[in-house]
């Protein structure tokens, strides 16, 4: 098998990774076990943006002793079985690529690709991106690679964002199935603030509000540096999650993007009286955040982007819903200027005069 990645991991990054040389040791450490013929499965795992290609390509370019074969998972509306062997298949051997496709033998299939592991030069690094959209088909490949791999010299990097797993997700299902003594963890947080800052001094910015809008995510933080205001590539990405929520998810996501800071837990009941699944899904879908009596989003970033994309007219109905429980069950109770805020959003210009 020979090297092929739908990034070229080959190529070393232009910035330095901040904050990460103990996962990127790591993953160092579980590739050397698998040269010297004891394979491992990494598991990277953080929510989206954390880095977790960044360090997966960083390992990658300096492995010059063997092959690396790259494949990913997508939120597809038809996903495609066994898609990560299909962004691999120009590297793989013509047997291989002759089963993909075909009905049944999946694990004919299964044990080819693992063959061709054992038979190749050096070690081979396996990557399978973003696998919280991954396939049942996928998940099996899974399954079936990481409880054989201490056999073979190679090293299996699976790539995930565990704040969009709970525990009915397939992909927890499989996690816990993997054989302890195979597996190293590697999580990824977010960057500390004296993290931010040193992003900010290789872009030659300043780093003033940076850590408090993005609460250290660094794809976050790094499009932040690079434009004014709300980079369009935040916006898209925070949009692009919220799209594929429920309508009753999304009503949650809203309300709370409509209150700066945070939201109490009992207004969002007493507005939307959501269901304890949406509200699950909800803080799931990897948005927001629950603390005690609180809702809030993860980085602000992402609250302003929901924020502004809801339209001028139900923006205005959710102000006036807020309003209205403010008002009734809380009076006396909250400050007036978080009144006029919602009263001025809501354009009612008579509950901003009283």
């Amino acid at each position: 098998m020979q090297g092929d990645n739908r990034v070229d991991p080959t190529e070393p990054g232009t910035v330095e990774l901040i904050e990460r040389g103990q996962a990127l040791d790591l993953l160092r450490e579980a590739l050397d076990a698998a040269a010297h013929g004891c394979g491992r499965t990494a598991l990277v795992c953080g929510e989206a943006g954390i880095g977790k290609t960044s360090l997966v390509t960083e390992l990658v370019s300096a492995h010059h002793d063997g092959n690396v074969l790259w494949g990913g998972c997508e939120a597809l509306f038809s996903p495609r079985p066994l898609g990560p062997l299909y962004d691999m298949a120009p590297s793989l051997g013509e047997r291989v690529k002759s089963m993909l496709g075909l009905d049944g033998g999946r694990v004919e299939l299964f044990a080819t690709f693992l063959a061709g592991l054992q038979e190749a030069a050096g070690t081979t690094v396996v990557v399978l991106e973003d696998l919280h959209w991954a396939d049942a088909a996928t998940l099996d490949l899974v399954k079936f690679l990481a409880r054989r791999i201490q056999r073979v010299r190679a090293l299996l990097v699976l790539s995930y964002r565990d704040d969009e797993l709970d525990e009915r997700h397939p992909l927890q299902m499989v996690l816990g199935d993997l054989p302890a003594n195979a597996v190293v963890r590697v999580p990824l947080p977010p960057l500390s603030e004296a993290g931010v800052d040193a992003l900010a001094r290789q872009s030659n910015r300043s780093a003033e509000g940076i850590f408090a809008a993005t609460g250290g995510n660094p794809f976050f933080v790094t499009e932040a540096l690079r434009a004014e205001g709300l980079p369009a590539t935040v916006r898209d990405a925070v949009i692009a999650r919220a799209a594929r929520q429920t309508s009753a998810v999304r009503a949650i996501l809203d309300l709370v993007a409509i209150a700066p800071g945070r939201l109490e837990t009992g207004l969002v009941d007493a507005v939307l009286a959501p269901a304890p699944a949406d509200v699950a899904a909800a803080l799931a879908c990897g948005l927001l955040n629950a603390d005690g009596r609180w809702y809030s989003y993860r980085h602000e970033l992402g609250r302003i982007a929901i924020e502004q994309a809801l339209p001028g007219p139900i923006a205005a109905a959710l102000h006036a819903r807020l309003l209205a429980v403010l008002e009734c069950q809380h009076a006396g109770q909250i400050a007036m200027s978080r009144l006029v805020h919602h009263a001025s959003k809501a354009g009612d210009v008579g509950a901003v005069m009283k």
